[in-house]
């Protein structure tokens, strides 16, 4: 979950300097209540998924398989993944 915090936390300073104000108080609002998480040793809320990121992929661009996006989230505990993408028309179980 640690990794989680500090991905989504980034996610929001790079939103931020872009300007993407919208989207950066997103990655705010929740990757502040995960970083607290972490420091309070607490790790349940990641599992009760109110875990969300956002990422954009650009146009042609590769290496963005499954298994590379979704490994490093990838827990034991872990039973959907669900992607909201306008090109995506399977459902692709776990």
């Amino acid at each position: 979950m640690e990794t989680s915090a500090i991905s989504g936390l980034k996610r929001a300073v790079v939103l931020d300097q872009s300007s993407r104000f919208q989207e950066s108080l997103v990655c705010y609002q929740e990757g502040i209540p995960l970083l607290m998480d972490v420091l309070k040793g607490n790790t349940h809320s990641q599992l009760e998924g109110k875990y969300h990121e956002q990422i954009r992929i650009a146009e042609d661009a590769t290496g963005y398989g499954y298994e590379a996006l979704f490994i490093p989230y990838s827990t034991e505990g872990l039973t959907e993944v669900w992607v909201e993408d306008p090109y995506v028309r399977h459902i692709h179980p776990k």
